[in-house]
């Protein structure tokens, strides 16, 4: 596992390389089924209209910040829908997480578990 993806469940990392994404390595994961497509560290994922299907605003120009669930935990190209653990809770960099319109919407959708603030 490379150090980008050091706080993911499982790892035997023991060190990261701040990317300046997460707040404190404390985060929530969970498995969804992503649809086919290139995402990239940091982007918000939208729930869709199938299930517990998530996508970014890449694959599917037609998401809105109000369906946003989800931060991706690192760069990947899928070639068909597949499922793997994206970030559902902790805090993350408003500055660097992607792939929304509104930042006032998407914080306002990501209240519960998701944090987006400034680090300095």
């Amino acid at each position: 596992m490379s150090d980008s993806n050091c706080c993911l469940p499982g790892s035997v990392t023991q060190t990261c390389d701040r990317d300046n994404l997460i707040g404190d390595c404390t985060v929530r994961t969970q498995p969804f089924t992503l649809q086919a497509g290139t995402y990239a560290k940091g982007e918000i994922l939208f729930k869709t209209g199938t299930g517990s299907e998530l996508v970014n605003l890449a694959t599917d120009s037609g998401s809105t910040d109000a369906n946003a669930v989800a931060i991706m935990p690192f760069d990947v190209v899928l070639a068909e829908n597949d499922e793997m653990a994206v970030y559902v809770g902790g805090e993350f960099n408003e500055d660097v997480v992607t792939g929304y319109t509104d930042l006032d919407v998407l914080k306002v959708t990501l209240t519960g578990d998701i944090r987006l603030r400034k680090f300095y």
